[in-house]
């Protein structure tokens, strides 16, 4: 039995109603979903933030082109992200530390808040 991580979800820019939990030992692929639930061909950005501390930016990745940004001290050795519709995008830990034990969230643009502006 490994160390065990509580590594959780969020849907920081919708209602907050989507909470997941996935438990997982160390070295073990950690797999998070997030449904943004509106298309605006924007990038999907993932961010991890411990207990006490501010959100660290991780990555960004866009269905459209499949492209993918790393934030500091985040890289492709550890961590990826695609997509298996354009609403539908994964984060994937590939090999779990128990540093990765976290509250990981999503975040995309809503372009109906521009929009709402400018009318």
């Amino acid at each position: 039995s490994g160390t065990r991580l509580l590594i959780c979800t969020r849907l920081g820019w919708a209602t907050g109603k989507q909470l997941g939990e996935k438990r997982s030992t160390v070295r073990q692929q950690v797999v998070l979903k997030c449904n943004i639930q509106r298309d605006d061909r924007n990038y999907v950005n993932w961010y991890k933030q411990v207990p006490g501390g501010v959100p660290q930016y991780v990555l960004s990745f866009r269905h459209y082109d499949s492209s993918l940004y790393f934030g500091t001290g985040f890289s492709s050795d550890r961590f990826n992200s695609k997509s298996t519709s354009s609403i539908d995008y994964q984060f994937i830990i590939k090999q779990a530390e128990a540093g990765d034990s976290a509250l990981y969230f999503c975040e995309t643009w809503d372009d109906s808040a521009a929009e709402a502006v400018s009318q």
